[in-house]
């Protein structure tokens, strides 16, 4: 940790050198367990914003991610979303997911063929309720695609 900490504190000072302000996300104690009437889990890490927020030229659109472990990922850039609001920046939030066992193919993980799966149209979540992962979408010019 104390390595990987200080690689991290020399790409920031170079970014900051270059101009760029750096935004660090609030640290959280991912070790807390928390639970819902629907799940129970641990955090995983905040070191993923791609995945938790789509922006879309002045909007930024938290998405309703599959994994329990990222329910409250967002809390780690709370301080910095409200900043951005405050600036003018639209924000919306997708629903959440309830993340109950409905959501998910239990068989799915223990599967062998897991990596051939997703391409027969099978996937670890499924139809029960809206989810995704800002990280599954490109900008290309005006057009966003979803992978």
């Amino acid at each position: 940790m104390r390595k990987a900490s200080l690689e991290i504190a020399e790409f920031c000072r170079i970014f900051e050198h270059e101009r760029v302000k750096v935004q660090r996300p609030y640290v959280l104690d991912h070790l807390k367990s928390y639970s819902s009437p629907d799940f129970s889990s641990t955090g995983l890490y905040s070191a993923m914003p791609r995945d938790l927020l789509l922006v879309v030229g002045e909007e930024i659109i938290e998405s309703p991610m599959a994994w329990r472990c990222c329910f409250f990922e967002y809390r780690a850039y709370c301080r910095l979303m409200k900043e951005y609001f405050r600036e003018g920046a639209k924000w919306t939030t997708a629903p959440k997911p309830q993340m109950s066992d409905e959501l998910y193919d239990m068989g799915y993980i223990g599967s062998h063929e897991r990596l051939e799966l997703p391409a027969r149209g099978q996937f670890v979540t499924t139809e029960f309720e809206p989810c995704f992962d800002a990280g599954d979408f490109q900008c290309a010019g005006k057009d966003i695609f979803a992978s």
